[in-house]
């Protein structure tokens, strides 16, 4: 819900509620489990709201689509560990 609530889709009363679903889910966890958790809202939340990078990195980069994509995806999975 966070990167529904970005300039793009522009739905931003999400932005209110959008950790509600993520403090549910780590309640009663162990913190390595939390961690997980958050990491992995902030994983989707980034590939949500950066979904224009791997098309950025094949035209201005000229990488084929699977390197784009992998290097989107590890781009992704590291700034979700501020979520974690």
């Amino acid at each position: 819900m966070v990167f529904l609530a970005t300039a793009t889709f522009d739905i931003w009363p999400l932005a209110w509620i959008a950790f509600v679903p993520l403090f549910f889910a780590i309640q009663d966890c162990t913190p390595r489990r939390a961690f997980l958790w958050g990491w992995l809202a902030g994983l989707v939340t980034n590939v949500g709201g950066f979904y224009w990078i791997p098309h950025l990195l094949m035209r201005f980069g000229k990488l084929n689509l699977p390197v784009a994509w992998l290097l989107f995806l590890l781009l992704a999975a590291y700034q979700g560990l501020h979520f974690g």
